[in-house]
């Protein structure tokens, strides 16, 4: 028997017992004439006998039967009525705490088993569901009624820019999003690498911003995701991103060398200081070519910056002109 049936059925016998209690007055009066009646009865018969039999003391009052007492069912007190804002109260709670272990196992990382990836499969539907809830209605009766939230509509292409499709299967969606991740701590790796990358690593450096694009727009559920030029912040921030990392190997490289210097200067050297005093050379063009790569780079952002104030202060220009123009005019 379910939770809701046995519920049911014990309330119907509260009822009953209620009923019941509201009897209990005039069943007791009937009893106590019952019995009266069964007592006079009693010496109706007695009196009908032969008088040679003993003749009981009529002065003797009769003999009266104690009433049997029925003890009193406390009456069921009244179910407490719950409200339907706090019923749904509740639900949003119990589902808040589903929505908490699904970010739990998203956490964990790795692969997670049948059980667990279906509970993170159902995250859309808990999440629509506590929107339901939060908008004052309440949740249909079938879950299968309810669609998977809409996914998030990509920006519109413009100029210059190219679109990438996303999968639509949750499996495909989760096998992607693990390999560009993947990708992004290999990224990491390079960039922490000393001296200068080759072509390959290089190339893969710059495709980061292309990667951590995708990355979200999976996450965010997205079809398809949009890539652009990058706006005047996004380039000031790889700017600013290339440059401390340029200035951190011309460092560690310097570092390196000056250390070279030092085994020079005792002369004798044991075949560790040997290895790298013949290192030498090639330390000092690795640094060279670091000096003028990052100067390139402060080059390129100054023109940038430049072009990009001569083009504000052109705009300003304009619209102060145009103000004149509209004052001029109303005069």
């Amino acid at each position: 028997m379910s939770t809701a049936a046995r519920i049911a059925e014990i309330q119907e016998k509260l009822r009953e017992i209620a009923e019941l209690k509201k009897l209990e007055p005039q069943l007791k009066k009937e009893l106590v004439e019952l019995e009266a009646e069964a007592a006079e009865d009693d010496v109706e018969e007695e009196d009908d006998q032969p008088e040679e039999e003993e003749v009981e003391d009529e002065s003797a009052p009769a003999p009266v039967a104690e009433p049997v007492v029925v003890e009193a069912v406390p009456e069921p007190e009244p179910t407490k009525q719950v409200s339907p804002e706090e019923q749904r109260a509740k639900k949003i709670k119990a589902l808040n705490k589903k929505l908490q272990q699904i970010t739990t196992l998203k956490a964990k990382g790795g692969d997670l088993d049948a059980e667990a990836q279906a509970k993170v499969d159902r995250e859309p539907v808990l999440k629509q569901q506590i929107a339901i809830l939060k908008e004052g209605k309440d949740l249909p009766d079938e879950e299968e009624e309810l669609a998977a939230p809409a996914p998030a509509a990509a920006p519109e292409p413009t100029e210059g820019s190219k679109s990438i499709v996303l999968p639509s299967d949750p499996a495909e969606r989760e096998k992607r999003l693990k390999a560009l991740k993947k990708k992004l701590a290999q990224i990491s790796t390079l960039k922490e690498k000393d001296g200068s990358l080759d072509k390959e690593a290089q190339e893969k450096v710059d495709n980061e911003r292309s990667i951590l694009r995708e990355v979200a727009a999976l996450e965010e559920g997205a079809l398809e995701v949009i890539l652009g030029p990058p706006t005047d912040h996004e380039k000031h921030e790889m700017f600013l991103a290339t440059k401390h990392d340029f200035e951190r190997k011309i460092k560690a490289v310097t570092k390196k060398l000056t250390a070279i210097d030092g085994h020079k200067e005792k002369g004798e050297l044991d075949e560790h200081a040997k290895v790298k005093v013949e290192n030498e050379a090639s330390l000092k063009k690795e640094k060279g070519e670091l000096e003028r790569r990052l100067g390139a780079l402060n080059k390129e952002e100054a023109l940038r910056v430049a072009k990009r104030l001569d083009f504000e202060d052109d705009h300003h220009a304009h619209h102060e002109e145009k103000k004149a123009s509209k004052k001029k005019k109303g005069r």
